[in-house]
């Protein structure tokens, strides 16, 4: 059986981390692992006038060993709410918010049980517009990494300080440059900065 890469999944995933799955075939998602704090799994950085925002996803609390499918979106505070308005502060003025805003705004006023499929749907949607039709396949058990021919599953620092060093940043138009531009944000950035055209920036992206 040919080995397959596989991936985390991410909320609204980080730049690098499309430049990757653009190049496979088959993208094979992990969901089988321990659900891990401070990763992009339930959170995304997206930039304001005056720094780098993390938005992030609260979870139910459950045992250490949750499987990433079956760990639970919490609704005690309105993060819905909180996250839709902080897009909108950063990204009102960005070229394609107006496109995409209702496809968004669907994503802060439905609720979703597990974070996976909350995930899947937006990757769902990544995916349509740089029109990546590339299979999904969910792990139905962990393995180890020389099970995969690429393990991508520790490659992305949530934090933003390290970028993989396999990324090359290209620069594009963003709302708050400031003659400071800033890689690796959520791939939420490209969309609302360059729409469809973002495609390109991802397949350059890979040295």
């Amino acid at each position: 059986m040919e080995k397959l890469a596989i991936y985390p999944l991410f909320y609204f995933a980080p730049i690098p981390w499309y430049a990757a799955a653009a190049h496979e075939k088959t993208l094979l998602i992990e969901v089988s692992e321990h659900y891990r704090k401070q990763q992009y799994t339930n959170r995304m950085r997206i930039k304001t006038t005056n720094s780098v925002l993390s938005l992030v996803v609260p979870v139910q609390h459950g045992s250490a060993n949750t499987p990433i499918r079956d760990k639970r979106i919490s609704y005690e505070a309105n993060w819905q709410k909180q996250h839709w308005k902080s897009l909108e502060t950063a990204y009102r003025s960005s070229p394609y918010f107006e496109y995409y805003e209702d496809k968004l705004r669907a994503f802060y006023e439905k609720k979703y049980d597990f974070l996976v499929d909350f995930n899947l749907e937006i990757h769902a949607f990544c995916a349509k517009v740089f029109q990546l039709e590339i299979p999904l396949q969910l792990t139905e058990a962990y393995e180890y990494s020389d099970f995969y021919q690429k393990d991508f599953r520790n490659a992305f620092d949530a934090s933003g300080k390290n970028t993989p060093e396999w990324f090359e940043a290209k620069k594009y138009f963003q709302v708050f440059d400031n003659e400071n531009f800033t890689p690796s944000l959520s791939i939420l950035d490209l969309i609302l900065n360059e729409g469809p055209h973002g495609k390109e920036f991802l397949l350059k992206g890979i040295r």
